[in-house]
């Protein structure tokens, strides 16, 4: 509703309505109250982790993440919902918050202080997908219009 007078005010702002809310930088912007809230939620989660936001949710009676066509709810994220390990969800938060980082297989397992093929198989059995393809999503997911290399 107000994009287009965000737009007219300020041209040289790239506007994304399809986004609920959107993080530039150290710019943060959403779409309405309850998109403040699902950034606020991330917000929590960027700073505390997955486990505070989830028990924020749980206060406010709310969703993590909410489902529907919103684009925030992604392949990748569900791989962080259907994944009961906590070194898993944390890698997968730091992933998407380091899209530009060696994301290599070898140095994600080291970071869980695994062997790759170990991690591999598990990281699979607990997401429901392999560690590069939830590293493909997530770089596209956090710039649609910049190819995957």
């Amino acid at each position: 509703m107000y994009c287009d007078q965000l737009a007219a005010a300020h041209p040289s702002i790239n506007i994304d309505r399809d986004r609920i809310y959107v993080r530039d930088g150290n710019v943060y912007t959403s779409g309405g109250i309850t998109a403040g809230i699902d950034l606020a939620l991330a917000l929590i989660e960027e700073d505390l982790g997955c486990e505070a936001a989830r028990f924020v949710a749980g206060l406010m009676v709310m969703f993590l993440r909410r489902p529907g066509g919103q684009n925030q709810f992604s392949t990748f994220l569900q791989a962080d919902a259907r994944s009961s390990r906590l070194d898993f969800r944390e890698l997968q938060a730091w992933i998407v918050a380091n899209p530009e980082e060696d994301l290599g297989v070898e140095s994600l397992a080291e970071r869980v202080g695994m062997s790759a093929r170990n991690f591999s198989r598990l990281f699979h059995d607990e997401t429901g997908m392999t560690p590069a393809k939830f590293v493909e999503y997530a770089r596209l997911e956090r710039n649609p219009s910049k190819p995957i290399q």
